[in-house]
């Protein structure tokens, strides 16, 4: 931090909110928290809309009165949120161990954080239902889902991450009411801090790392080297916090990750999804995706994920090393650019002469010209093309080119028009 005292406003229901503050005013001095409790979510837009001018970004102690401030478009700081993970239910289900009951129901989590965690617990998951969290899913909806579980026969036990829920279905259910866990507070108040450092991330990026491995310190050494934090989502899985020109200095331009081979060592899989954005609930979301595409890529992977559909794989594996002429296979090409190599030789194929226009690259895949942009720049944030610009014989602007660097030899420039 640069020592400047950041104020903070704490939005949540009144315990979860003493919770945080108790954590922020040990560990993390650097924030100034202004506790503004509510007794309903549904407060947490008024509370924003009242709130006083000295407030630098707004921290929510759970997705639910994020999403709703979010949806509401009051939201005019940087904003963070406290993410119930499946180590807050781990760290629950062991506290109520000796709890029976035959089915059970569980709200806003992720189905596969819930079922982990009951496994981790050693708790059967056959009787196990889930309703993820969604926008536009009110009390009404996730009272009548814990109800309509509990009628399904035997003993139910019903779990919420909000007061709202427990209100509703509480006096009439045996229920849990999940507060966040420690390290999900600790990740929530690091990532306001990263926020609200104008140094650190005044016109940059936000990057949000979930990686799936145990923390430890050989996991802490790594995100040092990305000059970044780290805490535990849940006993296997991590999350870091960093930004995108740091990953990219050390994925040499989003093309190799290093810490992919340190990690695999001892390790069956490795698997790190990036997600590049503007606040850190917008990367931590691309992060989830690119971590799913990554799991599905193979036993050693990495994906960053920018939206809007480009992501790029990467690689800590020699083999995807380039040749001695610096090109790479079709099949590198794919899982670096995230472009099936259908679409990659149907490119190639385009290319007449050593040149070809976009219009060219669209009528090869029945894609707009703008489409055809967007895969070109791809290859050259995957490190498998160089965006140049054919000056000789043009009038006007200059159209510009990509020198695509794939297979066994250096392909043709290819000619986008400006």
């Amino acid at each position: 931090m640069t020592g400047r005292i950041t104020q903070v406003g704490l939005i949540g229901p009144r315990d979860v909110v003493a919770q945080v503050a108790s954590v922020a005013a040990g560990e993390f001095p650097a924030l100034d928290l202004y506790p503004s409790p509510y007794a309903h979510e549904g407060q947490a837009v008024d509370l924003i809309r009242h709130a006083p001018d000295r407030i630098d970004a707004w921290l929510f102690t759970g997705p639910v009165p994020f999403d709703l401030a979010r949806r509401a478009g009051v939201l005019r700081r940087p904003a963070a949120f406290v993410d119930y993970t499946g180590a807050t239910l781990y760290q629950a289900l062991r506290q109520d161990a000796r709890r029976q009951w035959d089915v059970a129901s569980v709200d806003t989590l992720r189905r596969t954080e819930v079922l982990r965690a009951f496994r981790a617990a050693g708790l059967p998951t056959e009787r196990v239902r889930v309703c993820e969290y969604g926008a536009g899913r009110d009390v009404t909806d996730l009272a009548a889902f814990h109800r309509s579980v509990a009628r399904s026969g035997g003993s139910a036990l019903a779990i919420t991450c909000r007061q709202s829920v427990y209100d509703a279905v509480g006096p009439s259910l045996p229920m849990l009411r999940l507060a966040p866990s420690a390290g999900a507070v600790r990740s929530a108040l690091t990532a306001t801090s990263l926020v609200c450092d104008r140094e650190a991330v005044a016109d940059a990026q936000v990057v949000v790392g979930l990686v799936d491995v145990p923390a430890s310190l050989e996991l802490a050494a790594e995100v040092r080297r990305l000059a970044g934090v780290t805490a535990p989502l849940s006993p296997m899985l991590s999350v870091l916090l960093t930004t995108r020109a740091v990953l990219a200095e050390e994925t040499g331009s989003f093309r190799r990750l290093v810490m992919l081979d340190r990690l695999s060592r001892g390790r069956p899989r490795v698997h790190a999804g990036f997600g590049v954005g503007r606040t850190v609930a917008a990367a931590e979301a691309l992060a989830r995706r690119a971590l799913g595409r990554a799991t599905a890529a193979g036993p050693y992977a990495a994906v960053v994920s920018f939206g809007a559909g480009a992501d790029l794989l990467l690689t800590g594996r020699s083999a995807d090393a380039p040749d001695a002429g610096g090109t790479v296979s079709v099949a590198v090409a794919e899982r670096r650019s995230g472009i099936e190599q259908t679409k990659l030789r149907r490119i190639l194929q385009a290319a007449e002469a050593d040149r070809v226009t976009a219009a060219d690259v669209a009528r090869s895949l029945a894609i707009e010209d703008r489409s055809a942009r967007r895969l070109l720049e791809r290859l050259v944030q995957a490190g498998v093309a160089e965006a140049t610009t054919t000056r000789a014989g043009s009038v006007g602007r200059p159209p510009k080119s990509y020198l695509l660097r794939i297979a066994s030899r250096t392909i043709s420039s290819v000619g986008v028009s400006a």
